[in-house]
């Protein structure tokens, strides 16, 4: 049995996880962890190099190591909610390896079957990706891999959908990004595809690279949730990404639902400058779920939100405290802790099992997860 760092490893063999390393479950503490062995950077540990040689690999490595640790500790959330992120990165010898918590995914749905899901269902899930993805925007980070299989959606003993965003190996912040980007190729933008391409120093392409990248491969997700067996949009070629320069757009599918359709189809825009914003991605989907919230925006008056130190939220001026509530989740788990997000209407629950959700405000209160006071 191998230990690495304090992790016991669970599995003999290790096994692939894209292009930028191998994967393995631990436990350390009694709990159970996902280790990736990363297959770059290699710590000079052969007394074979050149100092010289030693030298630039060490500096190359500790420059990826800062970059990492930033990335992490500027991502929102502690690793155990909807956004599951790296929690400590560590080397042996000339490997670097990343850890994060462990999702259970019994009971995952598969994204080619998401489309049986009824509207209101699909669209929550979208929402809470693009309110993950929203912060993380918000820092000015790009998760840079974003495919279906790197969205884990679950059900509940209870029945309710949970949905967490793994993988983070790839991020990076927008106006730095490294020298490729290591993601699968179906789902990259054309501005990803064309700085991926580029050979040579001075990629002319790195000025086109922004948040709006993750918003052209959450569009086709989106049109894979809405299929019937997965499907893309419908392209002249093998990606969707090399329509660019042909002058055609994506075909989307005519029996998807209407207000996901112009959704979709404006995430799917070629020009990244022609594509929504994720904070709008998020806004369209709520007034989706809440037809009304659209009528009424223009008559809201914007309410401060303060969390106390118990937990609890106090909305200014309206004197109203939000408070956990006596409701159980059906895995029976409790309220802990909530949160208010940007959009008041919106909050954010812990529960004593770890686990985060994003709910209506509403909701939340009809289901006793939250009271007011």
């Amino acid at each position: 049995m191998q230990i690495l760092n304090g992790y016991e490893l669970d599995e003999v063999a290790w096994k692939a996880k894209g292009g930028g390393g191998m994967c393995n479950i631990a436990t350390k503490d009694g709990k159970k962890f996902f280790i990736k062995k990363m297959l770059y950077p290699k710590y000079p540990v052969s007394s074979k190099f050149s100092d010289d040689y030693i030298s630039e690999k060490i500096e190359e490595c500790d420059a990826w190591l800062r970059y990492r640790k930033k990335i992490i500790s500027s991502l929102p959330g502690d690793g155990q909610g909807n956004l599951v992120k790296p929690i400590e990165y560590f080397r042996d010898g000339a490997t670097y390896y990343e850890v994060a918590y462990c999702i259970d995914d019994n009971g995952s749905i598969p994204y080619d079957r998401m489309y049986a899901e009824s509207e209101e269902t699909r669209a929550r899930i979208m929402l809470t990706i693009s309110t993950v993805l929203e912060d993380m925007h918000n820092k000015g980070i790009v998760h840079g891999d974003l495919d279906p299989g790197n969205i884990l959606i679950s059900r509940s003993t209870g029945g309710n959908l949970i949905t967490k965003l793994i993988d983070f190996t790839d991020s990076f912040f927008a106006d730095n990004p490294p020298e490729s980007i290591m993601s699968k190729e179906y789902w990259w933008s054309p501005e990803v595809a064309l700085y991926n391409q580029y050979e040579g120093k001075d990629n002319p392409f790195r000025k086109l690279l922004s948040c709006k990248a993750d918003v052209f491969s959450l569009g086709i997700i989106f049109h894979q949730y809405c299929t019937e067996g997965g499907e893309g949009p419908k392209c002249t070629e093998s990606r969707v990404w090399k329509e660019l320069g042909k002058g055609n757009k994506p075909r989307i599918n005519p029996s998807i639902e209407p207000r996901f359709k112009n959704l979709i189809e404006s995430m799917l825009e070629l020009e990244p400058d022609n594509r929504p914003s994720m904070e709008e991605v998020h806004s369209t989907l709520l007034h989706i779920l809440k037809p009304e919230l659209k009528a009424a925006a223009s008559k809201d008056v914007p309410v401060k939100t303060v969390v106390s130190s118990g937990g609890s939220l106090k909305a200014e001026p309206l004197g109203e405290t939000l408070v956990p509530g006596a409701g159980r989740r059906g895995n029976g788990s409790t309220v802990t802790n909530i949160t208010q997000l940007r959009n008041p209407r919106k909050i954010k629950v812990r529960f004593s099992n770890g686990e985060e959700q994003i709910y209506d405000l509403q909701f939340a209160i009809q289901q006793g997860f939250v009271e007011r006071r």
